[in-house]
């Protein structure tokens, strides 16, 4: 009974494996598109911003002189931000192992 239990779990966990592998390059990906909206907004700011507001650096969000080095705020926001799927990824592949040896003693 346990055996087919272990056998039923480690496929079960295979799938769910694979749909944590996906989700993590989903991840990745939405994290990438998130950088390049936010470097899309800075151009944005300084073409229209700059342009509706007469040359007037003050009315900026992004690229406004006392905020200082924006892109690089923002990069080290991003690189400091962890993917918890990937995570998930490897602990639901160590827990298959341990099913798979299980599996393999008896």
């Amino acid at each position: 009974m346990f055996v087919a239990f272990l056998k039923k779990a480690g496929l079960m966990m295979e799938k769910a494996k694979e749909n944590m592998k996906e989700m993590v390059s989903h991840h990745d990906k939405q994290n990438e598109n998130y950088l390049r909206m936010y470097f899309a907004f800075m151009k944005y700011e300084d073409i229209a911003i700059d342009y509706y507001s007469d040359c007037d650096v003050n009315k900026r969000l992004f690229t406004h002189p006392g905020v200082g080095d924006t892109k690089e705020k923002i990069n080290e926001s991003f690189k400091g931000h962890k993917n918890a799927y990937r995570d998930a990824y490897i602990w639901m592949k160590g827990e298959q192992l341990d099913c798979l040896g299980m599996l393999e003693c008896l």
